[in-house]
């Protein structure tokens, strides 16, 4: 895969999922220059496998070899509180940046044989527009310390993407610079939730009729303004009165739930 990557003559669009290893610096140092989009990507595993996610001196490998770059997406570990330094190191290094993708996996949210959390960090859109800003303002300061001519960060858009590995249902976020000229000068930015905003672009705005549908579009704002609930722990009596403790999981996914209205 490596040696296919270099034969390419002009590479300006890659994106590896679970190939991340393969994408090494020497890769970047002769692909790297030529990169407007680069997603770089690792699927959660249900179980305790190891999951490829770039460190911080990666990503600034990755800002000294893509300066063209315009679309970067990648994933990051969150531990018991938000990774500021990740994000610091993001924001630093890839201070051009314009739409930015963080694929956010998140601790499991409950301790096993326990309903206790084992962290309140949540997505929500609260914490989505403290990231923003967070970036915004760490990447106008690095161009400030660049003594670059428009200090102003090139940032247009935030997607963040939550997943456990224990299946918690969790919807996805977009940060988008405002429109307006004004607003946008102060780092200033429309946050949304996309699962909610795909319900309300095929049903309209507003309550619903339909008593499902409804249901779940409240439980979609819910989840959009406090997080996803932790998951419940049912306790049942198998045969022989022995009893069995386990994680509920979602049958379905927001997504599943959409497609079949």
């Amino acid at each position: 895969m490596g040696s296919l990557i270099c034969d390419l003559p002009h590479l300006e669009h890659l994106v590896l999922n679970g190939q991340l290893s393969m994408f090494g610096s020497c890769i970047l140092q002769y692909k790297g220059m030529s990169l407007r989009t680069l997603k770089l990507h690792d699927d959660v595993k249900p179980d305790d496998s190891i999951r490829c996610v770039p460190d911080q001196e990666y990503i600034r490998l990755l800002g000294r070899s893509c300066t063209a770059l315009e679309t970067f997406a990648i994933d990051v570990k969150v531990e018991e509180a938000w990774p500021w330094e990740t994000f610091t190191t993001i924001a630093e290094s890839l201070w051009y940046i314009v739409h930015l993708e963080l694929d956010l996996e998140m601790p499991s949210s409950v301790r096993p044989n326990s309903n206790q959390p084992v962290s309140s960090t949540k997505v929500t859109l609260s914490t989505v527009r403290e990231i923003w800003n967070f970036l915004w303002n760490r990447i106008s300061r690095a161009r400030h310390e660049l003594n670059h001519l428009v200090s102003r960060p090139r940032l247009r858009t935030l997607k963040l993407t939550p997943s456990t590995r224990d299946y918690v249902d969790q919807v996805s976020f977009e940060a988008r610079l405002s429109e307006r000229d004004d607003l946008a000068a102060k780092g200033q930015a429309d946050i949304v939730c996309l699962e909610l905003e795909g319900l309300y672009e095929k049903y309209g705005y507003g309550k619903t009729e339909n008593e499902d549908r409804e249901r779940f579009r409240r439980d979609l704002v819910s989840q959009a303004e406090e997080g996803p609930s932790n998951q419940k722990q049912i306790t049942m009596k198998a045969v022989g009165g022995s009893v069995i403790n386990y994680q509920a999981r979602p049958l379905e996914t927001t997504l599943t739930k959409m497609a079949a209205w």
